[in-house]
C-alpha cells in the first residue's frame, strides 16, 4: 500500500528541515510521538516512543534511517510485529516562496490473516495521521 499527504508551508525548506531534524523537539509538536532518540545519520537506529492508535498502550518503535538529505529528504524504515515493513519519507521542495512537504509511506504486509477490510481501515487511519503530522510540522515551521 502506498500512502501520501502533502501540504504547503510558508517557510523555507531549511526551516522545515530544522523541525524534522530536531529529534528532541518532536514531543513539542508531533501529535503521537512522546520521544525520538538516536542519531540522524544513514544506517543509524532511531527509537520512537508512542502509543497504539487502537489500544492507547505504549509502544516503542525502532526505525532505521535510510535517507538524510538536509532541506530535501528524510526517510526511515521499520518492521512492525515482524511482518509489516514500512518505508516512510518526508520530501521537501521549494514552492511559491515556501515549501511543499510530501509525507509518503510504503506499507507491506498489512492485513494478512485479518483480511483486506482490516488493511483498508488501517490505511485510512494512516492517511489521517499523515495529514495531522503535516499540519503539525506546518504550524511548528511557520511559528519559527
Amino acid at each position: 500500500y502506498e500512502v501520501s499527504d502533502s501540504i504547503e508551508i510558508a517557510a523555507t525548506p531549511e526551516t522545515v528541515w530544522a523541525v524534522l531534524a530536531d529529534l528532541g523537539g518532536y514531543p513539542e509538536w508531533h501529535p503521537a510521538y512522546k520521544s525520538v532518540t538516536g542519531q540522524l545519520t544513514v544506517g543509524s537506529t532511531l527509537t520512537i516512543s508512542t502509543t497504539s492508535p487502537s489500544t492507547g498502550n505504549p509502544i516503542t518503535l525502532k526505525v532505521t534511517v535510510e535517507t538524510v538529505e538536509p532541506g530535501t529528504e528524510l526517510g526511515w524504515a521499520s518492521k512492525v510485529l515482524g511482518f509489516t515493513t514500512i518505508h516512510r519519507r518526508f520530501l521537501l521542495s521549494p514552492s511559491g516562496g515556501g515549501t511543499e512537504l510530501v509525507q509518503a509511506g510504503t506499507y507491506r504486509g498489512l492485513g494478512g490473516s485479518r483480511g483486506p477490510g482490516t488493511a483498508y481501515k488501517t490505511i485510512n487511519r494512516i492517511k489521517g495521521s499523515y495529514a495531522q503530522i503535516n499540519e503539525a510540522v506546518k504550524q511548528q515551521a511557520e511559528a519559527g
